[in-house]
Formats: C-alpha cells, structure tokens, sequence
C-alpha cells in the first residue's frame, strides 16, 4: 500500500512547530546579550528557532499543496509503532540512553564533570560496540578535550565533584 503524500498529523504538526517557532525566536531575542551585540546568547536560539519555523513553514506548505492537488488527505496510516523484535531493540536502547542521561545528571555534581563524562562516554561507545581499548580512547579524549574547551576557551566552570578534577 503506498503512502499518501501527506497526513493530516504532518500537517498539524507542521503548524504547531511553525508557532512554536515563531513565538521562540522572538521570545529569544529578550535574553540578555551581555553587550556582546548580534554575536551574544541570543544568536543560537534565534537561530535554531527560526530554521524550525522556516522548516515547518515548507512542511505546511508542501502539505497544503498535496492536499489541493489530490483533493483529499488522510487522517489513518500505519500504526505509529508497530511491535516486533527489532522494534523492542530500539526502543530498550533509547530507554537505556534515557536512563544513562539521567543518571549522568545526577552524578556529575558528585563525581565531577571529568569522571562523569567518562564514564558516560564510555558505557555509550560500549552500546554503540565498540571494543574495549576503543572505548576507553574515546572517553578519555573526548572528556578532555570537552573539558578544554569549556573550562580553558569558553570559561566556563565546571562541577568538579569530591574528587576536586
């Protein structure tokens, strides 16, 4: 069976993002820029916010457009989720990955933003199958590298845990 060329949920969403969008980027631009003019903290979100509302903006149009040109759109398609081993892969890995995150949040306070990281970074190499010394190279590096952009290039400080690193 093919897939019709838009769906009513496509075309909801598109318009719900296309606001969201839009009330963001202006909600954005009453941070704070610090003196730093166009270049300050309000330039990402402007930025994220407004390609959201460009994005969804085509979405609604391309729907539209669909939708005038086959006179007809659909409300019912497949199933959002349809349950099978490899489905139950999927989603046991996201639920691990939420779970890892939440813990990660928790922890960096207490063992630091080094440690943590590593840790993190390396249990998720390790769900990713990477070999062990290739999992171990990868959190190493990359919780120093990270901690060397924020701490020395950015400024920023960070939790340093019971462990004073």
């Amino acid at each position: 069976m093919m897939r019709p060329n838009c769906l009513i949920g496509e075309l909801i969403l598109g318009i719900l993002f296309m606001f969201v969008g839009i009330i963001f980027y202006f909600d954005s631009q009453n941070i704070n820029v610090l003196g730093l003019g166009i270049f300050g903290p309000s330039l990402f979100p402007m930025l994220i916010s407004a390609g959201l509302a460009l994005l969804s903006f085509v979405l609604v149009v391309k729907c539209s457009l669909n939708i005038i040109k086959e006179k007809s759109f659909t409300t019912s398609a497949r199933p959002l989720i349809s349950l099978n081993r490899k489905n139950y892969t999927g989603i046991v890995y996201t639920l691990i990955l939420i779970v890892l995150v939440i813990t990660y949040v928790y922890l960096v306070n207490i063992l630091g933003y080094l440690l943590s990281t590593m840790l993190l970074t390396g249990i998720l190499a390790k769900l990713l199958r990477a070999k062990n010394e290739e999992a171990i190279l990868l959190a190493i590096s990359f919780s120093f590298l990270m901690y060397a952009l924020f701490r020395f290039i950015l400024k920023v400080p960070l939790p340093a845990g019971v462990l004073g690193w």
